[in-house]
């Protein structure tokens, strides 16, 4: 399992919405979903459709997470 916490500082902001946020961690992209229980979302989906098109030219691979609440 990939801890998101330590790269808190080193992410960058690329889109968001209510649903998710795209973000730079260097040569990757993440997406991390923020819905309710991490259901998905027409929100969810148009980041996924932005980071696909941003990952074929931009970087290197993509992670997709969810934010983990307790």
């Amino acid at each position: 399992m990939l801890a998101l916490r330590g790269l808190k500082g080193t992410k960058k902001v690329i889109a968001e919405n209510a649903g998710a946020s795209l973000y730079d961690i260097v040569m990757v992209a993440l997406v991390e979903f923020h819905t309710k229980m991490n259901a998905l979302d027409d929100d969810i989906f148009a980041i996924q459709t932005e980071a696909l098109d941003r990952v074929e030219k931009d970087f290197d691979g993509l992670v997709i997470a969810r934010r983990r609440t307790l």
